[in-house]
């Protein structure tokens, strides 16, 4: 080959190689993934991070879905667990203490919710074993939460195929015990008494006398009545005046007249004076 031929096959070389960078070509990193290869996906029962998700340490656990971190009071979104007064709120509580206590979890907000009535944050709650509601919702202790402020409708469906049993708190009336079937007394054969043979009765035994009830004791005699006080004496009638030496009759009053069994006076009457006349009609002390 001439050297003019070989210097026109490298400038074409070199022009082929210009252009093909000029195209930009993926590099082999970026290619599509080989088949049969395994994509990476999020775990099971566990939730995609959001971008308004945060981390809290979970510092009480007040109730089957409630606890707080700090001064915060948080509720788990989209269940609903028994009351703790009830054998199902303990079992919930329980459960919830061994999930929570002292956990670290991320909390996430689903659009729309951000507490309930009584002042909770309701949130999401991932731990490091997995979603609390899917965790929580397969007991009989938990169920589905259908109230207001609750989870996406998706979510929701996810916890009632989980929530098989349904929430049973243990506080259902217990069932009312049946008295036992009595049964009729069964009456024996006696067998047919043979010919010439006398066949006594039946001896039967005379009924016990019932026990007489001891008998009541008498009652205490009631105390006597306490001596009621001597009436006061009444007060001694006052004398009659001695006469004067004159011999004329005098009264102090119409008591003393009275007293001296002298009354009524009447004008001319020995002790009659016009003091003890107050009407002037010629009788004193009426």
């Amino acid at each position: 080959m001439s050297q003019l031929g070989l210097f026109g096959t490298v400038l074409v070389l070199a022009v082929t190689a210009a252009a093909t960078s000029a195209c930009g070509e993926r590099p082999a990193t970026d290619a599509a993934a080989p088949a049969g290869a395994v994509v990476a996906e999020p775990a099971a029962g566990t939730l995609a991070p959001a971008a308004d998700a945060e981390t809290v340490v979970v510092t009480a656990v007040t109730g089957g879905d409630t606890f707080r971190a700090g001064e915060r009071r948080f509720r788990v979104i989209g269940i609903d667990s028994c009351a703790g007064a009830t054998p199902g709120g303990r079992d919930a509580t329980a459960a919830a203490r061994r999930l929570l206590s002292g956990a670290t979890v991320t909390l996430t907000r689903e659009p729309g919710v951000d507490r309930d009535h009584y002042g909770n944050e309701v949130r999401y709650v991932e731990t490091a074993a997995g979603d609390v509601g899917r965790l929580m919702v397969p007991a009989a202790h938990t169920g589905v939460h259908r109230g207001s402020s609750t989870a996406s409708a998706a979510y929701l469906a996810d916890l009632a195929l989980l929530d098989s049993t349904g929430r049973n708190c243990g506080d259902a009336p217990a069932p009312v015990a049946q008295a036992p079937a009595t049964r009729e007394p069964v009456t024996p054969r006696t067998a047919a008494p043979e010919q010439g043979v006398t066949q006594s009765a039946p001896q039967t035994e005379a009924p016990r006398p019932a026990p007489r009830p001891a008998p009541r004791p008498a009652p205490a005699p009631a105390p006597a009545p306490a001596p009621r006080p001597a009436p006061a004496p009444a007060p001694a009638p006052e004398a009659a005046p001695a006469p004067s030496a004159g011999g004329a009759t005098y009264y102090k009053n119409c008591t003393a007249v009275r007293a001296a069994g002298a009354a009524p006076l009447y004008r001319g009457q020995p002790g009659y004076a016009a003091k003890l006349d107050r009407d002037g009609d010629g009788v004193a002390c009426e």
